[in-house]
């Protein structure tokens, strides 16, 4: 093993630093000679099996690393005896230490023509070859987890290459990995929409932001189904991005569920407005025919109570078509609030005068705690009223004869809310009755003959546009026969520059008109009424010609037209559902024709939504009338007229 002999006087310095060289290095040396026996070990090999050195030089094979060690690197020691280096990876049962993995490195030693015995370098690469059992074993529960999962998924280098996907995107595509790999998933993608899918995601790529877009995919049985996309890029220590890891969910489902519930929704929308329209002419009839009887008067004591109380539960009708409308409105997120400073003070009492007579027909007793000029808020004023009117209505449905209904409002400006609270000594309300007041339909009167009536919809009207103007509402009672409490806290906001209220007229506004307050008109106007229920016509014709005006009707949207060419009428008061042409057509087609331009348009109609009176605008209506009108307000909308024009 060494060359210089051993009487030689170098022999013994050149020994040390031999051995003390192979001593610091980071591996395991020892020599062993053709009979099998050590004849060297350096100081890790020592150390790594425990042993002193007079326990390994000297010794065989066997008796240092034990028969089981020994035996597995036979054939090896066999091959290096013969003069061939030989490198072999393998996990060794060591006598000491247990097993471990090794990197053995055997190298002939020659003497001469003869091989006197080898030398063997030893790594221990346990702890490595453990880390790649784990990472081994991470990748296949990780691909096991990705084959099983719902979603496809995928990987592509940093530069958005795909090199590997699921089992599922295989089993979906019926494709293979060459055919996928790099940018081949584009051949699966529909023709529609690859184009902008590749566009996007290279751009992606490119900035390193994650990604995701929702596009549809070919099946293996040719069909198109739609996915939801998303990709994370993957960075290293640096920050560049290495890899992208991707998935695409299918939504084809949720698609179709989606559009099912927009159709459905769609359906809502139109059978609502459907019900309001062929519920509100037979009401316009009602309530026309009934404000005809009192504009004639001549009439009994009886005839005028009974003529009174049709009107009230015509028009109570009519209110609970409204609350259909407004609860799904809301519902829908379709209702917009106009925010202007409001006087909340003045706002109550405005209410409260309203609805007192009301009350005290019941025999309620109102008193009104507030004051005014106090307390503002950011708020749209007819949907505050209504708030403020569906509490006290809601109050005295549920309140005895002789009961009482309180209303106050407070501030707390340091909290920066006001308080508007409606109390009443009525039948109260138990714990399930309050966890549900505020849902659509729901009642506190579930008995049989429903003597209170009504939707269950006022309150949950209340609830949602309260939160429209960012407050909040809640019920107390002590429970039945004990009262309830209703308070709505709204933010305060600085009053108004200009506290005078607003005089801005709205195209469907109703003006201020009572029985007998609009004087005859100044002149006679030509008034052509188009509308296919004559039964709605009849109390409009006989008011207008009380008044001395000269009215002509149709029936149906173009013998509208046809008359109104000859008769020139100055005011037409038109339907929108009308058979062969609509209302809206009626409008456009008549401001196309010279001599209508100045010509007053009225769209008179069941339907009442705002997107219903936007169309009529925008068709050329002057006004949007909802069924059934007032008699006085559709006098109030012709004065003007009446006294301007020949």
């Amino acid at each position: 093993m060494f060359s210089t002999a051993p009487d030689s006087p170098d022999f013994d310095a050149r020994h040390e630093q031999f051995r003390l060289m192979l001593d610091s290095l980071p591996v395991l040396i020892c020599y062993i000679d053709r009979g099998g026996v050590y004849r060297f070990a350096n100081a890790g090999y020592h150390a790594w099996f425990g042993l002193d050195n007079g326990d390994v030089v000297g010794r065989r094979i066997e008796e240092v690393v034990g028969e089981q060690a020994a035996r597995s690197i036979d054939r090896e020691v066999q091959r290096v005896l013969a003069g061939e280096r030989v490198t072999v990876d393998r996990r060794m049962a060591y006598r000491h230490g247990g097993p471990r993995d090794v990197r053995i490195e055997f190298v002939p030693h020659r003497e001469g023509e003869v091989v006197a015995g080898y030398f063997a370098h030893i790594q221990d690469v346990t702890a490595f070859k453990q880390a790649e059992r784990e990472l081994r074993e991470s990748e296949e529960r990780f691909r096991d987890l990705a084959d099983n999962i719902a979603q496809f998924a995928w990987m592509a280098d940093g530069e958005g290459s795909i090199f590997w996907y699921n089992r599922r995107w295989f089993e979906y595509t019926g494709t293979e990995l060459e055919q996928m790999r790099g940018w081949g998933w584009r051949s699966v993608h529909h023709p529609d929409h690859v184009d902008r899918v590749v566009e996007k995601f290279a751009a992606y790529v490119e900035a390193g932001e994650p990604w995701e877009d929702t596009f549809p995919l070919r099946s293996a049985e040719g069909g198109y189904g739609w996915f939801l996309s998303r990709a994370k890029p993957i960075r290293d220590a640096t920050g560049k991005v290495v890899r992208w890891f991707g998935t695409n969910t299918d939504i084809t489902e949720l698609r179709d569920l989606d559009q099912a519930l927009q159709d459905a929704d769609r359906r809502k929308d139109e059978f609502l407005a459907t019900l309001s329209h062929e519920l509100r002419n037979p009401l316009a009839s009602v309530i026309g025919g009934l404000q005809l009887l009192e504009r004639i008067g001549d009439e009994t004591p009886e005839q005028a109570e009974a003529r009174r109380t049709i009107d009230r539960q015509a028009r109570l009708m009519n209110r609970l078509v409204d609350d259909l409308l407004d609860v799904s409105r809301i519902v829908r997120g379709k209702v917009r609030i106009r925010r202007e400073p409001l006087d909340l003070g003045a706002l109550l009492i405005e209410v409260a005068e309203d609805i007192r007579r009301e009350l005290e027909e019941k025999d309620l007793r109102l008193s009104v705690d507030v004051e005014t000029g106090a307390l503002w808020c950011r708020g749209d004023r007819e949907r505050l009223r209504q708030i403020v009117q569906n509490l006290l209505q809601n109050a005295a449905k549920f309140s005895h004869r002789g009961g009482e209904i309180c209303v106050r409002l407070e501030g707390d400006p340091g909290a920066g809310v006001a308080q508007i609270t409606v109390r009443d000594t009525g039948i109260g309300m138990d714990e399930a009755t309050l966890g549900a007041l505020f849902e659509p339909f729901s009642q506190a009167d579930a008995s049989l003959d429903r003597s209170l009536g009504g939707l269950g919809l006022g309150l949950a009207i209340v609830h949602g546009l309260v939160e429209l103007h960012r407050g909040r509402v809640w019920a107390t009672s002590q429970g039945p026969e004990q009262g309830s409490t209703l308070t709505i806290e709204l933010p305060l906001c600085e009053p108004a520059a200009d506290p005078s209220p607003p005089t801005d007229a709205k195209p469907d506004a109703k003006p201020d008109a009572d029985p007998g307050r609009n004087p005859p008109a100044a002149r006679p106007l030509r008034v052509l009424l188009i509308d296919d229920r004559r039964d709605a016509l009849f109390p409009i014709v006989k008011c207008l010609e009380s008044e001395g005006h000269v009215v002509l009707t149709a029936d149906d949207g173009l013998a509208g037209i046809e008359k109104a060419r000859p008769f020139k009428p100055q005011v037409v008061v038109c339907d929108i559902g009308l058979p062969g042409v609509d209302g809206y057509e009626v409008a456009r087609r008549l401001r196309a024709e010279a001599g209508f331009e100045q010509t007053l348009l009225i769209a008179l109609t069941g339907y009442g939504q705002p997107e219903d009176r936007q169309k009529a605008l925008d068709a050329g209506f002057n006004v949007h009338l909802v069924k059934p009108v007032d008699l006085n307000e559709l006098l109030g909308l012709l004065a003007p007229v009446a006294g301007s024009r020949p």
